[in-house]
């Protein structure tokens, strides 16, 4: 029941233990699944094996950290109509990430990537829309529709 929060919580503590977990290869971790040959989100971390072969394999529980990746990794957030709010927060070992949200408003995407010199940030707010964009190094602004890159 509690699945769906704890990148949350994990992210409350310190950022760098969310990821840790997010991250992970062996049980319970999340790249554990893929590692052993799943392409869906098992309802038990040991996929067939658990409960005699029954388990779901496209299971919500554990699926539901995608929304994390959306509103924390990448920092998609509706915040009211037309009006978002963008604050990515990169970490772990990942060296990129994109989410794009295809919102009633239009398409509302923002990417991180590592680069020698630091953090590239890619943004796009949909016509007739704002963002409040909040970077990790502080820098804050608001943004009209169109593409930037910070």
């Amino acid at each position: 029941m509690s699945t769906q929060f704890i990148l949350y919580v994990l992210e409350d503590i310190d950022l760098t233990y969310a990821y840790r977990l997010l991250e992970n290869e062996e049980m319970p971790g999340w790249l554990f699944m893929p590692k052993m040959g799943a392409n869906t989100i098992w309802e038990s971390w040991e996929g067939t094996k658990a409960q005699g072969g029954v388990a779901s394999l496209n299971h919500y529980s554990k699926g539901a950290l995608c929304e994390w990746l959306f509103s924390r990794m990448c920092g998609i957030n509706v915040v009211g109509e037309n009006t978002f709010a963008i604050t990515p927060r990169p970490g772990g070992t990942l060296t990129h990430a994109t989410a794009t949200y295809k919102s009633i408003y239009g398409i509302v995407s923002c990417g991180w990537k590592k680069t020698e010199k630091g953090w590239n940030y890619t943004v796009s707010v949909p016509a007739n829309c704002s963002a409040e964009i909040s970077l990790p190094d502080g820098r804050r602004q608001t943004l009209g529709a169109g593409e930037y890159q910070f």
